[in-house]
């Protein structure tokens, strides 16, 4: 008998969540309520809190955890930014990964330069030996994506560019993994992020920064999400 009480408890809310009018999560408690005095309190705690939690769910889940696209450009065209996962924070609540799953005591680091080459791919690395007179001035890394080390003189740190200062023959890093319509776009995961390509070019091109995006060296389009400007290199007394 418990057990047929508690199925029409389950089944009482379930009904009710179908046909009421949701106006707010209020509804649930009169649900629940009116089930307690149809088929007894017992059977209700027992067997329709499965149902309760379930509608709850099925009713607030979008709001709770769901993702809004970005805004489509005013220029009729269908290229979207969308929402990224929230990047890992530290025990006191400070980031360890920025927007872009980088950290800061990641470097990007080549074999060349870029100097008159349209672009250069880059490794994300960790220095793990300082540059010195000694090494001529290059430093050992230690590379994310494969494990392997590396010594070059060609490294750089970097930050998620900021508004207004990306201009014309700006310097800067960009992930390859992802595009939509031409325009590639920031990483998506920290799996991509740490695990994909990223290269160096120079914007040659802003002038369409009111459609989300900049043409650099190569004539690739780039997400203004997904621009990253390069930081100053320390002055290291040892060199």
């Amino acid at each position: 008998m418990l057990k047929h009480n508690g199925i029409n408890a389950a089944f009482f809310v379930l009904m009710t969540f179908c046909t009421a009018q949701i106006a707010s999560a209020g509804w649930f408690d009169n649900a629940v309520e009116g089930a307690k005095e149809r088929v007894g309190t017992r059977a209700v705690d027992e067997a329709a809190d499965g149902a309760y939690e379930a509608a709850k769910d099925a009713a607030f889940g979008k709001e709770k955890g769901g993702t809004q696209g970005a805004q489509q450009p005013s220029d009729g065209t269908t290229f979207r930014e969308p929402e990224r996962h929230r990047p890992a924070a530290g025990l006191a609540g400070e980031a360890i990964d920025d927007d872009h799953f980088i950290q800061k005591d990641d470097y990007f680091v080549s074999t060349t330069a870029l100097e008159k080459n349209p672009y250069i791919y880059v490794s994300l690395a960790k220095m793990v030996t300082e540059p010195s007179a000694r090494s001529k001035g290059e430093a050992e890394f230690f590379k994310v994506t494969d494990g392997s080390k590396m010594w070059s003189k060609h490294y750089y740190q970097s930050r998620i560019a900021r508004d207004g200062e990306i201009r014309l023959g700006t310097q800067v890093m960009a992930f390859e993994g992802r595009t939509d319509e031409s325009v590639y776009l920031a990483p998506e995961t920290k799996e991509e992020a740490r695990g994909g390509s990223w290269f160096l070019a120079k914007v040659t091109d802003a002038s369409d920064l009111y459609r989300g995006y900049v043409t650099v060296s190569g004539n690739y389009k780039i997400s203004l999400k997904n621009l990253r400007v390069l930081l100053p290199k320390p002055v290291r007394p040892s060199l």
